[in-house]
C-alpha cells in the first residue's frame, strides 16, 4: 500500500464538501493569513509504518498510524470537517483510534486525530 498517495486521494474527496479546503503534509510555519486562517487547513503525517514479518520471514501485516490534524476558524467548523473526515477514512478502511481538541494561541480551532489501518 502506498500510504502517502492514498491519505492525499482520501483526503483530496473531502474537497468536494469543502472546496477551499488546504492539505498539508506537515504544518506550515505560519497558517494564519492577513484576516486570520484564510480556509479549513488539514495536515497530516504517518505516525507509524510498521511491517510485521511471518515466522517464516514473509511479509504479514502492516500496522500503519496517521496523524490528521484540522484547523478552522470555529469549533463548530472543526467539529463538522472531523465528522466528514472520520467517515470518508472509516470508508477507506481507516479507523479514528483518538481525537483531541487543542488550544491554540492564535485562537483558532485545532483538533488533532489519529487513524490506523
Amino acid at each position: 500500500m502506498q500510504i502517502k498517495e492514498s491519505i492525499v486521494t482520501i483526503l483530496s474527496e473531502l474537497k468536494i464538501l469543502y472546496p477551499s479546503l488546504v492539505i498539508y503534509q506537515n504544518r506550515p510555519e505560519n497558517l494564519m493569513g492577513e484576516n486570520g486562517l484564510e480556509a479549513p487547513i488539514i495536515t497530516y503525517e504517518i505516525a507509524n509504518n510498521i511491517l510485521n514479518a511471518c515466522l517464516d520471514k514473509t511479509a504479514g501485516k502492516q500496522d500503519t498510524e496517521i496523524t490528521i490534524d484540522i484547523w478552522t476558524n470555529s469549533s463548530e467548523e472543526g467539529e463538522i470537517l472531523l465528522e466528514k473526515l472520520e467517515e470518508t477514512m472509516r470508508e477507506n478502511n481507516w479507523l479514528i483510534t483518538f481525537s483531541m481538541d487543542i488550544p491554540d494561541p492564535d485562537g483558532i480551532c485545532h483538533i488533532n486525530s489519529r487513524f490506523t489501518y
